[in-house]
């Protein structure tokens, strides 16, 4: 069955590792792992970032990666309108003080309060609109009407 009580989805239905992920859609999205690399097409193509900050223990993470980024709608917008970018925040035992620090300077960096969050940056580096920052769990139909407001925001707008 899989489904608890008022339709949750029980710990059996929701994958625990990025493995089932990776079998599945979600790895049609060409993800870039790393935060400067992907500043650093977004600035060369002109395209925004969509940045997604989550972690290996973050359930709400899988479930993004498992029912929202698996959407084709969700897959063909961020292929054609951003540059689509996934920072693991993770710091498991035994992770470098250099790791550590990177984490911490990129939380600072994007004011990252809980996990999963996705921001959208305009090329410059400013975000496009603090009220389209997603924090938690969001179905596909959300993240596209967050996505298209992020894509549609005038260039040098500060808020949509």
């Amino acid at each position: 069955s899989g489904w608890g009580p008022r339709w949750l989805p029980t710990p059996a239905a929701i994958p625990r590792t990025s493995d089932v992920v990776l079998a599945g859609r979600a790895a049609e999205l060409p993800w870039i792992e790393d935060e400067a690399e992907g500043v650093r097409l977004s600035i060369s193509t002109g395209k925004p970032l969509l940045i997604d900050f989550w972690s290996t223990d973050c359930r709400a993470c899988k479930e993004l990666d498992t029912y929202t980024y698996t959407d084709p709608r969700v897959i063909d917008l961020a292929k054609q309108s951003f540059v689509p970018v996934k920072v693991d925040l993770s710091t498991p035992l035994g992770t470098s003080t250099e790791r550590k620090q990177l984490v911490e300077d990129l939380k600072k960096k994007y004011q990252v309060r809980g996990l999963p969050q996705v921001v959208f940056i305009r090329p410059d580096g400013s975000v496009i609109d603090k009220e389209l920052t997603i924090y938690g769990f969001v179905p596909a139909d959300e993240m596209l009407e967050r996505m298209n407001a992020a894509r549609t925001c005038a260039p040098d707008a500060t808020t949509c």
